[in-house]
């Protein structure tokens, strides 16, 4: 078998992809074979067609048509990530033209250490002639409606049900983003807009900007996103012009020595690391007591040099895969 898809010059400043408009698929000395899947690399990201939808990649740009399902919304882009934080999709101006026009994007990563796991989703709808976006975060409540200015939020508001904003004029998508649970953020779906927009709340109040965030309370541990999907219905097409993601390094473990022992603590808000510790490097590591304290996304941990001598310590992951600081 031979063939390509993609090839990257990596020499290239502008960092420019380059397509192979065909791909020659060759076989010898067999009776049949059956490709069951193919991803299409894009922006560093492998993408798998959904339903009908067909991918059409040039000069930088990754296209998606044949939106044909109207009764569900099934058609759209399947993106494979490699656990990662933060995950941004920047799209060419869309405008949903008709009523009941939509786009629903959504996540799945690890929570609570468990793989597979959904991070939500976001559905952006012409309802009866204006943008309305709303969300579906699971059992987790409450949820937070952020809105943001140029990146810098304006407000906020908590509800506990039907988490939905009604955006003022007829702006066009184009953006969104996933996030894990980071120092930084709550883990959640950000829906970015093209211009200054009136964000009308579910109580009533309104929030000027031009970026709306659903987000999931602080006791979701969100640690990482591995897929994003976008799928649409009653769209002619939309272009993804761009991607990109963000990986949060290993913590930091901090040692703070007392007459009685020392304290431990590191950033974690995800609560995915624990204590190893060695009375010398070579005698190797054993886990530590599970009787870490958690507070404003620190974990921290006291050591007592009554009952041992641990000289080593070091951070280990529970995620599987993950990196561990030492």
């Amino acid at each position: 078998m031979s063939g390509t898809c993609l090839f990257i010059r990596p020499d290239d400043p502008t960092n420019t992809v380059e397509f192979v408009s065909r791909v020659d698929v060759t076989s010898y000395d067999l009776g049949s074979f059956c490709l069951t899947d193919a991803r299409l690399g894009v922006f560093y990201q492998r993408h798998k067609a959904l339903g009908q939808a067909t991918l059409h990649a040039e000069a930088g740009q990754l296209t998606l048509e044949n939106f044909v399902t109207v009764t569900n919304i099934e058609d759209g882009v399947f993106v494979e990530l490699p656990s990662v934080s933060t995950f941004n999709v920047d799209l060419l101006p869309l405008e949903l033209p008709n009523t009941n026009s939509a786009l629903r994007v959504s996540g799945f990563g690890t929570s609570s250490l468990q793989p597979f796991s959904a991070l939500g989703t976001a559905r952006i709808d012409n309802h009866h002639g204006f943008i309305q976006i709303s969300s579906e975060m699971g059992e987790t409540m409450p949820t937070e409606i952020q809105v943001r200015s140029a990146g810098v939020p304006v407000g906020s508001v908590s509800v506990s049900n039907n988490a939905f904003v009604n955006l003022s004029g007829h702006p066009l998508i184009t953006g969104c983003a996933l996030f894990g649970k980071t120092m930084t953020t709550l883990a959640g779906i950000a829906v970015r807009v093209d211009r200054s927009t009136t964000f009308t709340t579910p109580s009533g109040e309104t929030l000027v900007g031009d970026e709306v965030r659903m987000l999931h309370s602080g006791s979701v541990f969100f640690g990482s996103v591995e897929s994003f999907v976008m799928v649409a219905s009653e769209i002619p097409s939309f272009t993804i012009v761009g991607e990109s993601a963000s990986v949060t390094p290993p913590p930091e473990l901090a040692i703070a020595r007392r007459a009685d022992g020392a304290v431990l603590s590191w950033p974690d808000p995800n609560r995915s690391y624990y204590v190893e510790a060695a009375t010398a490097l070579a005698d190797g590591f054993v886990a530590l007591p599970d009787e870490i304290v958690f507070k404003d996304n620190h974990c921290r941990l006291m050591v007592s040099s009554q009952s041992n001598n641990y000289q080593f310590f070091r951070l280990r992951s529970q995620t599987p895969g993950a990196n561990s600081a030492d």
